[in-house]
């Protein structure tokens, strides 16, 4: 159920859930009609409340780590841009450089790292922002996305995973494919490495 004074879900779309590693009950979710945190009702219940980020769009992923007693989480709206947040409750619009109109995101990190966060676009592109204290935080296009990935599905079948041991390893995930007869989803495993100096 949502709170009294938040749009109702019934009949719309969680796109996807992000737990706080720290406290199962802490819960965000990215859903058609924007970004919603489970809170207390105040009768020892549980209601959705939905948060005001941005314009409100649809957000298609959300992420959370836990580091040194603070959780991070990281929301994407469809089309962009990215959001930061220490608690769900507060959003604002995280890097410079990640393209807008790129329609459904798709982002990953590890569960202790909230330093590193990957975005897999409907358009087949990769980028990763790295957090540094100080620094302007530009999101960087990371080349060579295999060009099969999601065909022309983008906008449904699209997954990022990130190693929980090595950040430079990525599982990307994406459209069906015919292989030898039969159809299977699109799998692959990823290095980044750095280029230049």
């Amino acid at each position: 159920q949502t709170s009294p004074e938040s749009p109702q879900l019934a009949g719309s779309a969680f796109y996807a859930l992000a737990l706080d590693p720290s406290d199962p009950n802490k819960v965000i979710a990215a859903t058609k009609e924007g970004l919603y945190r489970r809170e207390s009702n105040g009768v020892g219940g549980f209601h959705w409340v939905k948060k005001k980020v941005g314009s409100d769009k649809l957000f298609s992923s959300i992420v959370a780590a836990h580091n040194e007693g603070l959780t991070t989480f990281y929301a994407a709206k469809y089309s962009g841009p990215i959001y930061i947040s220490n608690d769900g409750q507060t959003w604002s619009a995280i890097g410079t450089g990640f393209p807008l109109n790129v329609r459904r995101i798709s982002l990953a990190i590890q569960p202790n790292n909230p330093s590193v966060v990957y975005a897999l676009t409907e358009s087949n592109e990769v980028w990763r922002l790295d957090i540094v204290t100080g620094s302007s935080n530009k999101w960087r296009k990371i080349n060579g996305s295999p060009k099969d990935l999601l065909g022309n599905q983008g906008w449904y079948d699209i997954a990022i995973a990130v190693d929980p041991n090595d950040v430079n390893i990525l599982y990307l995930g994406g459209s069906t494919k015919e292989s030898q007869g039969e159809w299977s989803g699109s799998l692959y495993r990823s290095v980044v490495k750095a280029k230049g100096a």
